[in-house]
């Protein structure tokens, strides 16, 4: 890839990432367990006062209004009444989500404060390409996703905070790609690659779906490829996430290319467990004795 080219690319980076800001998609997730409540706030939100606000204001909501749901001495240690109350408890959650939620249009906009990662991948696998000035190619990959979030619980019997932590749970993602542009050479090739998220993402799980972006390659036995891409999730209705990857190769190979890239992101959720059998999610138990 030539400097232009390069210069080129890096922009394009920072516009995208400038538009899928921390401050138009990240928000905090509220939900129940039983007679606990999961706050799960992204990192990228950690340093936005009034995204923090927000989410402080849906808290003191929720625990103000159960205190007036939640009275009896025997809710304190019998969870079959709070489990009574599971309607008007649930009610109140929908009505603190929909503040968050209403709060995330409030504050749209562009700012480079803003302008922080929302997730984090690295993947390992190949790829293959032929050139001879118009070319293409095709690449796989396997990989983990990480999403940093503080997790909050609040234990509606002790109508308090119990704990507080930071997890970096993580998805498996089986990602493959089509590209097909400009280029002189070709090869196969070994790939190591790491890349940063932005946009709206909650969960691991949801970095999936069918992305298109642009792909450069200079590599000479040794080397580097680029992707910047949209990544469009089928379970939502726009795309939401912007990604940049960069991996580093190694084969028989000799290419300088510049491509338009397509393909797909599908979860390996299964794998995680055996994997990463303790990711934190057992600290959310659906009742406490």
């Amino acid at each position: 890839m030539n400097r232009r080219n390069l210069v080129s690319s890096y922009l394009l980076i920072f516009l995208l990432a400038l538009c899928f800001s921390s401050a138009s998609f990240s928000k905090t997730i509220i939900k129940r367990y039983g007679d606990k409540i999961v706050y799960t706030t992204p990192w990228a939100e950690l340093s936005m006062p009034e995204k923090i606000e927000a989410a402080e204001d849906a808290k003191n909501y929720i625990q103000s209004k159960l205190a007036n749901i939640v009275t009896s001495e025997k809710a304190r240690d019998d969870i079959s009444a709070i489990l009574t109350k599971e309607a008007e408890i649930d009610a109140v959650i929908n009505d603190a989500t929909r503040w968050i939620e209403s709060s995330n249009e409030m504050y749209l906009g562009i700012r480079l404060t803003d302008v922080k990662p929302t997730g984090f991948f690295i993947t390992i696998g190949g790829a293959f390409s032929a050139n001879l000035k118009i070319g293409g190619g095709a690449g796989g990959n396997i990989g983990f996703v990480f999403v940093p979030s503080k997790i909050q619980i609040y234990n509606i019997r002790k109508k308090q905070i119990t704990s507080s932590y930071f997890t970096l749970k993580p998805a498996i993602i089986g990602m493959g790609n089509v590209d097909v542009g400009g280029g002189i050479g070709g090869g196969s090739c070994f790939r190591v690659g790491f890349g940063v998220i932005w946009g709206a993402l909650t969960s691991p799980d949801d970095f999936r779906g069918v992305f298109v972006g642009i792909s450069g390659t200079t590599s000479f036995g040794f080397g580097q490829n680029t992707k910047v891409f949209l990544l469009k999730n089928s379970s939502k209705d726009y795309i939401q996430n912007v990604a940049f990857m960069t991996s580093w190769e190694s084969g028989p190979v000799a290419e300088v290319s510049f491509h338009g890239t397509t393909g797909a992101i599908i979860p390996l959720s299964a794998l995680v467990k055996l994997i990463f059998p303790n990711d934190g999610s057992e600290n959310v138990p659906t009742a406490s004795p």
